[in-house]
């Protein structure tokens, strides 16, 4: 990490600012081929006002900051240059920056350099990327958690408990007079159990966290004009699907995005279910049951005026069958003048209802603003491989001696380190920070 690498750190396009980052030992000696007037001693985090250079020529003018080195966002010292958001602006004083000895940075260098000089722990850096990509409320409350150390916390505090019982049991290996291996046992295995438990607790919320992060997939399913599209536009809060009294209308899979209490609701409204010669209808409500086993929740909407039929009993007879959850909705209730034994009366057309099935879809995702969930299919396989590694240790801990214990007690130790980033090795970090965007 020798090289001064450099940036543009703000989105491409046009704004107010654009900030170029510069960073690693000597970054700041570069102020003085890029800015005018250039103080010959530069106080550390105090920004100067002045003109940009690009060669000879003044382009811009605006701010310039320096970060001591152990006081930036890297760890190194680091220049940031503030100029005016144009696009091409900003490119000029990268490629100044390069002709005055910068390289251009690689995507995620500059969080892959926090990372190896201990400014974060790998959980904390990913969470640098799920922060930039979020695109709903709880997604960034999701990576503000992690971000904040909440999961290396927790991690580090099972670690340290590993730590501590292999260190029990080496001491009554060493000193079996002083500690007896039958009282050394019985206290690891009650200390193994008991972190097993937290450990199961921690994996059970990924399907939360994943939600939390990625947003819940919701299909609406149902009998032709049973009034599928009708919820879908009342659910996106205007015109996103056709509606008509023709049965049929809708015969392909449409796909909106919304936010309900913070979270993104990727809302699919299908094809009316039903027996058909029509070759494209019948592709739609193909498609329609196949996007029905990839949702997190099915909207199951009957028609009120007509209750529920035979063909709908059937259909969520099978939802049943797969493993499939689903909410019941009889719609039309301003007209059916009858309500649902089972599930949520709603009228798609006046609105009665609605409120009740957002809440539902909320719900799904558990509270969107507390409590630490995991949403890294990455960290969730650590976390399996540490909960099978403490399971196989409960058992030899029964059985064998104390030191094949250790075994599976180091290996749970190594897993729970992938996760903050002591046990994983060059490609898996060139992996995770190859997905960042440039300048971060």
């Amino acid at each position: 990490m020798q090289d001064i690498i450099a940036a543009v750190a703000t989105p491409r396009g046009k704004g107010g600012i654009a900030v170029i980052r510069i960073s690693g030992a000597g970054a700041g000696k570069l102020l003085s081929g890029l800015f005018r007037p250039c103080p010959a001693q530069i106080r550390p985090r105090y920004m100067y006002y002045g003109e940009f250079l690009a060669g000879d020529t003044a382009v811009d003018k605006g701010l310039a900051v320096l970060f001591q080195a152990g006081h930036s966002f890297t760890g190194e010292e680091t220049l940031e240059l503030h100029c005016h958001g144009g696009e091409r602006v900003s490119e000029l004083l990268l490629e100044a920056a390069v002709a005055c000895g910068a390289r251009p940075a690689l995507p995620g260098e500059f969080t892959k350099r926090a990372f190896l000089n201990g400014r974060m722990d790998l959980s904390e850096a990913e969470a640098v990327g799920d922060m930039i990509e979020a695109d709903s409320t709880a997604a960034v409350l999701l990576a503000k958690q992690a971000l904040s150390g909440g999961l290396r916390e927790r991690i580090e505090g099972f670690r340290d408990e590993l730590t501590d019982m292999l260190a029990s049991i080496e001491a009554g290996i060493d000193y079996p007079d002083e500690l007896p291996e039958e009282e050394t046992r019985e206290d690891v295995l009650r200390r193994i159990a008991a972190m097993l438990e937290q450990v199961d607790g921690l994996i059970a919320t990924y399907n939360r966290g994943r939600m939390r992060k990625e947003g819940i997939s919701v299909c609406i399913l149902g009998r032709p004009n049973a009034g599928k599209s009708s919820l879908m536009n009342a659910l996106c809060g205007r015109d996103s699907a056709i509606v008509t009294d023709i049965a049929g209308t809708t015969r392909d899979v449409l796909h909106e995005t919304v936010e309900i209490n913070g979270l993104a609701v990727h809302l699919y409204d299908t094809a009316g279910l039903r027996g058909t010669d029509d070759r494209i209808e019948r592709i739609g409500v193909e498609r329609a049951l196949k996007q029905a086993e990839c949702a997190d929740l099915v909207l199951y909407v009957t028609d009120g005026a007509q209750g529920i039929t035979q063909e709908d009993e059937q259909t969520l007879a099978g939802l049943r069958n797969k493993g499939i959850k689903y909410a019941a909705l009889m719609n039309k209730s301003d007209i059916a003048g009858r309500r649902s034994a089972e599930g949520i009366s709603i009228s798609a057309l006046s609105g009665e209802g609605i409120d009740e099935v957002r809440s539902l879809i909320a719900q799904e995702a558990g509270n969107t603003a507390e409590g630490l969930a995991i949403a890294s299919l990455r960290h969730m396989e650590a976390l399996s491989g540490c909960r099978e590694a403490l399971r196989e240790a409960l058992e030899a801990g029964r059985f064998q001696p104390l030191d094949c214990v250790s075994i599976d007690l180091h290996e749970a130790w190594e897993q729970l380190g992938r996760i903050t980033g002591q046990s994983v090795n060059e490609e898996i970090i060139d992996r995770i920070f190859s997905k960042f965007c440039l300048g971060k």
